[in-house]
């Protein structure tokens, strides 16, 4: 296993962050959250003994990991979550691994699903800065990832958890 993928892409992003996120605690630096993203997901998939057995989702904002999806075992749980903490400024991973054979296609294409109508709701009210904050959906649970003023974490609270489909509601934020 080699995490120097994750690594390199990690170094370039933090030696020439491009521009700065304005937010309720003051100004942050931007890193490509996605590209770190892809690059532990790199990592990941090119371990050939977590191949099939898993299927994992990882979120990355500001120096905090999530990792959601299934793993077939608690060893191959471990063992995603040991690539992920390889991972350069990361600071805190939230582990919402659940030990679960993969999930299906269907099940996805329904947290997909659930995820656009959530959003939609969200860019419907003026009241909210959708800039902030990740909605990830992941077996009918809804995290919600990022900064958010105490105003909009409860706005928020109160409209996913009248969306159908919604089993529960994590939140991952800096109010």
């Amino acid at each position: 296993m080699n995490s120097c993928p994750a690594l390199l892409i990690y170094v370039l992003l933090i030696q020439n962050p491009t521009h700065a996120l304005a937010n309720p605690h003051g100004i942050t630096p931007v890193i490509d959250h996605r590209a770190v993203e892809k690059a532990v997901e790199t990592v990941i998939k090119n371990d050939p003994i977590l191949d099939r057995s898993i299927h994992i989702k990882i979120t990355n904002y500001n120096h905090t990991l999530l990792l959601t999806g299934e793993a077939a075992s608690e060893l191959l749980k471990e063992r995603v979550f040991n690539i992920a903490k390889t991972t350069p400024s990361i600071e805190v991973i939230y582990d919402e691994i659940a030990v679960l054979p993969p999930s299906t296609l269907i099940n996805r294409v329904k947290d997909i699903w659930l995820a656009q109508k959530i959003n939609i709701k969200m860019a419907l009210q003026k009241e909210i800065d959708l800039s902030q904050v990740r909605i990830i959906t992941a077996r009918g649970i809804v995290y919600l990832f990022g900064f958010l003023t105490p105003h909009e974490s409860k706005l928020m609270i109160t409209l996913i958890s009248h969306t159908r489909g919604v089993h529960k509601i994590v939140k991952i934020l800096d109010v």
